[in-house]
Order: structure tokens, then sequence, then C-alpha cells
């Protein structure tokens, strides 16, 4: 619960498990990328249909995850519409890297936070 004083109620869930192993890949590319900046860029309004897509994707996410769905996972880490289109664009390379990572056969490549780090995973 997101109310004040109301304790958040957790629940056991079961992991099916994955098709596939999972693996993970952390790139930290070497440039500035000040948070103040990178904050700077995010848009002040959002769309009801951009916010409903990344929204849904955190729903997908969670799905994947509970029912090991390595492609579902995938395509709702890379269907950000909000954030990274704004901030792609000052991490140098980030394009190049989508496109190598998905020619190597990786489900995805995101960015991650201001820092600029590249998350890849198949």
């Amino acid at each position: 619960s997101c109310t004040p004083g109301v304790p958040i109620e957790l629940l056991p869930l079961a992991l099916a498990p994955a098709a596939c192993e999972l693996y993970f890949v952390l790139v930290n590319p070497v440039f500035e990328a000040p948070t103040a900046e990178m904050r700077a860029v995010l848009p002040k309004q959002v769309s009801m249909s951009a916010m409903i897509n990344n929204c849904c994707q955190g729903g997908s996410l969670v799905a994947g995850v509970l029912t090991g769905d390595v492609r579902l996972i995938g395509r709702a880490l890379d269907s950000d519409v909000i954030i990274e289109p704004v901030r792609g664009p000052l991490i140098p390379g980030l394009l190049a890297v989508k496109a190598a990572a998905k020619a190597a056969g990786k489900c995805w490549v995101r960015a991650a936070a201001a820092s600029g780090a590249l998350l890849t995973g198949s």
C-alpha cells in the first residue's frame, strides 16, 4: 500500500523455471552524466498513452519473471517510451550497442538510470 501508516503486504510468489538460462551484462560507459543534466531532459508532462504503455510494461516484466518467459522480460525492458527516448541521445554509442547486442542475440538492452550504464540480457 502507498497509504501512509498502512503496512505493505508482501505475498509469496512461486516462480516458474525459465525456458532458458537468463544472463545479464552491465556496461558502464566512460562519460560524464551529471544527474542534473540527465534529469533536465525528462519531460515535465507525459501523455496518458505513454504512461499506460510504461505501466503495462512494468506488469509484463513481473509476469515474465513469474512465468520464466525471457522474451516477455526482454520486451518489457526494451519498451520504454518516456525516459530512454530523451536520455538515450545523451549516452554515446547507445544505438550502436543496442544494434550489436540485438545482432548477437540479446533479448534487450536497457539504459539503467541517469548514469548511462547499459544492461543487456538474454
